[in-house]
């Protein structure tokens, strides 16, 4: 979905989506290589033990560092600012569920 953020479908409770939206960064730059950001970083989450929906709010995170420059974020700046970008992004999530 890109600029409009994600969805997370449940396989265990097929009824359950999780809308995660994108972090409105102040400037978009590039947008190269967002996509392979947002999946590594999902990935890097599942496999440290985290639940899919931290996961979707640090690949939002990780991604809008991305887009916010040309090439792939420095390290530092990630470790820097990541937590708070994390957090405010969690509060964003909204998780629907319904019925068939």
């Amino acid at each position: 979905m890109g600029e409009e953020g994600s969805l997370l479908w449940h396989e265990r409770a097929p009824q359950k989506i999780t809308y995660t939206p994108a972090f409105a960064v102040k400037e978009v730059i590039d947008t190269t290589g967002a996509g392979n950001s947002f999946c590594g970083a999902f990935l890097v989450g599942l496999a440290a033990g985290r639940d899919p929906e931290w996961s979707a709010a640090l690949s939002t995170a990780v991604a809008s560092f991305t887009v916010e420059q040309y090439g792939i974020p420095l390290k530092g700046s990630v470790q820097e600012l990541a937590p708070k970008r994390l957090h405010q992004v969690i509060g964003m999530q909204e998780t629907l569920e319904f019925s068939d």
